[in-house]
Protein backbone atom coordinates (compact mmCIF):
# COMPACT_ATOMS: atom_id res chain seq x y z
CA UNK A 1 0.00 0.00 0.00
CA UNK A 2 3.06 2.53 0.52
CA UNK A 3 4.09 1.96 -2.80
CA UNK A 4 0.74 2.11 -4.17
CA UNK A 5 0.25 5.69 -2.23
CA UNK A 6 3.63 6.87 -3.12
CA UNK A 7 3.64 5.86 -7.04
CA UNK A 8 0.09 7.38 -7.35
CA UNK A 9 1.54 11.43 -5.42
CA UNK A 10 4.48 10.75 -7.64
CA UNK A 11 2.66 10.79 -10.86
CA UNK A 12 0.68 13.42 -9.70
CA UNK A 13 3.86 15.35 -9.15
CA UNK A 14 5.11 14.34 -12.52
CA UNK A 15 2.23 15.25 -14.14
CA UNK A 16 1.95 18.73 -12.57
CA UNK A 17 5.74 19.54 -13.70
CA UNK A 18 7.45 18.67 -10.41
CA UNK A 19 11.16 17.11 -9.98
CA UNK A 20 11.42 16.74 -6.33
CA UNK A 21 8.78 15.21 -3.53
CA UNK A 22 9.41 16.74 -0.18
CA UNK A 23 8.67 13.77 1.39
CA UNK A 24 8.34 11.45 2.62
CA UNK A 25 8.73 12.24 6.31
CA UNK A 26 10.57 8.96 8.25
CA UNK A 27 11.05 10.36 11.63
CA UNK A 28 10.44 7.96 14.56
CA UNK A 29 8.23 8.77 16.73
CA UNK A 30 8.62 8.72 20.35
CA UNK A 31 6.25 10.85 22.32
CA UNK A 32 2.61 10.00 22.07
CA UNK A 33 1.22 14.02 22.37
CA UNK A 34 3.89 14.67 19.72
CA UNK A 35 2.88 17.85 17.85
CA UNK A 36 3.50 16.52 14.04
CA UNK A 37 3.67 13.03 14.55
CA UNK A 38 0.53 12.22 11.69
CA UNK A 39 3.06 13.85 9.29
CA UNK A 40 5.31 10.77 9.65
CA UNK A 41 4.78 7.31 7.75
CA UNK A 42 7.04 5.34 9.87
CA UNK A 43 5.37 5.40 13.51
CA UNK A 44 7.39 3.96 16.47
CA UNK A 45 8.70 0.83 14.86
CA UNK A 46 12.22 1.57 13.05
CA UNK A 47 11.71 -1.32 11.07
CA UNK A 48 8.03 -0.71 9.99
CA UNK A 49 9.53 2.80 9.48
CA UNK A 50 12.32 1.10 7.34
CA UNK A 51 10.02 -1.06 5.33
CA UNK A 52 7.30 1.49 4.46
CA UNK A 53 9.27 4.51 3.99
CA UNK A 54 11.37 1.89 0.93
CA UNK A 55 8.33 1.33 -0.67
CA UNK A 56 7.16 5.11 -0.20
CA UNK A 57 10.70 6.30 -2.29
CA UNK A 58 10.60 3.47 -4.54
CA UNK A 59 6.96 4.17 -5.44
CA UNK A 60 7.65 8.07 -5.95
CA UNK A 61 10.85 7.64 -7.68
CA UNK A 62 9.68 5.08 -10.26
CA UNK A 63 7.79 8.11 -11.25
CA UNK A 64 11.09 9.74 -12.25
CA UNK A 65 10.26 12.02 -9.47
CA UNK A 66 12.89 11.98 -6.63
CA UNK A 67 11.92 11.74 -3.29
CA UNK A 68 13.61 13.85 -0.40
CA UNK A 69 13.18 11.81 2.82
CA UNK A 70 12.15 14.51 5.43
CA UNK A 71 13.40 14.69 9.35
CA UNK A 72 15.22 11.39 9.57
CA UNK A 73 18.43 12.84 10.85
CA UNK A 74 17.79 16.32 12.77
CA UNK A 75 14.45 15.15 14.67
CA UNK A 76 16.11 11.90 16.12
Amino acid sequence: MAYKWAAAVGEEFYNKGCQVALGPGLNVNRLEQGGRNWEYISGEDPFLGYVMGYHAVTGMQDQNVMANVKHFVANN
